[in-house]
């Protein structure tokens, strides 16, 4: 973005190069290019519970190294 641009395009700056939150939950059918997160909305919270709860069962379930107290990624062979 050009610095003459910075203040017309700021919304979409951010949602391109901004940092994310922690959690985000949205209405695709109405939003589909996600752009107006409703993770904080009292509206949302049995949803956001039931989806993490449907995570945490899966990686549960599949011996996700991410539900483990160690870090997977520490020793993993990257390339060079």
């Amino acid at each position: 973005v050009k610095p003459e641009n910075q203040k017309r395009y700021a919304k979409e700056y951010h949602l391109s190069f901004g940092k994310r939150p922690k959690e985000e939950l949205y209405k695709i059918s109405k939003d589909p290019f996600q752009t107006n997160n409703l993770a904080n909305r009292k509206l949302y919270i049995k949803v956001k519970e039931c989806l993490k709860n449907e995570l945490i069962n899966y990686l549960t379930d599949t011996d996700d190294p991410r539900m483990k107290s160690s870090d997977p990624w520490k020793e993993y062979p990257y390339l060079k």
